[in-house]
């Protein structure tokens, strides 16, 4: 199962022009497209690494460079990030677990998040799921995605809250913790990754949502829903 449907085409979540973008500086070092396809096997899909030089590897970049060709630049690359939100409101994980079922996850993913359905889905929870170290572990990612590629059939239907909600649900379950603990993963204080350490606070009920930077906290969202609703109304 991919992340990006329609091999890669889907417009919400295309891998057109992801070439233009490397090789890139990364934490004091070059990063080649090599190396992003790996990340991706090893913490999106808690694999192994590829052989850079193998048959698997150069299919898959020349695929790339085939999809990129009319991209001259990576100016150009306008959708790029574009299941990143850049606030989420807070979220309530209780509300995430009912929409599971309302909004029919289950159809695909299962009620255990294991992706055993009758129109199987990639497991969301548990060892077969992404780990600890991909970047779908963060709730701005998490949400953006979600709302943009679910349910199928009803892309973009869900709120900002609800796809909120549903991130922090699937978020709050166990997965592999990773072995690529490097860079941008090690957490400081307002990293949007959730740990180990975060998964038990939030199923405990005390984990503060509002300690990341990207969160909207329920107070000043009903407020702002508030001055917009006023707004309109004059």
């Amino acid at each position: 199962m991919s992340c990006h449907g329609d091999g890669g085409l889907a417009p919400n979540s295309p891998m057109v022009g992801i070439t233009k973008k490397f090789p890139i500086m990364r934490r004091g070092e070059f990063t080649t497209i090599e190396d992003r396809i790996n990340g991706c096997f090893v913490r999106s899909m808690n694999g192994e690494k590829l052989d850079k030089d193998s048959r698997e590897m150069k299919a898959m970049v020349a695929y790339f460079e085939f999809i990129s060709k009319d991209v001259e630049s990576e100016d150009d690359i306008t959708w790029r990030m574009s299941n990143d939100k850049k606030k989420v409101p807070e979220p309530d994980v209780a509300n995430g677990a009912e929409l599971f079922t309302k909004k029919n996850c289950i159809a695909c993913h299962a009620t255990d998040g294991s992706g055993t359905s009758d129109h199987t889905g990639p497991q969301l929870w548990g060892d077969g799921s992404f780990n600890e170290a991909a970047g779908m572990t963060k709730i701005e990612k998490a949400s953006g995605f979600i709302q943009n590629n679910m349910p199928k059939g009803k892309e973009g239907s869900l709120t900002d809250q609800e796809a909120a909600d549903l991130a922090a649900f699937v978020l709050s379950h166990e997965r592999p913790l990773g072995g690529d603990k490097v860079g941008d993963y090690h957490l400081k204080s307002k990293r949007t990754y959730i740990t180990k350490e975060r998964r038990e606070q939030i199923r405990n009920g005390t984990f503060d949502w509002t300690q990341l930077d990207v969160i909207i906290p329920k107070d000043q969202n009903k407020d702002d829903k508030k001055g917009k609703a006023k707004n309109q109304n004059n």
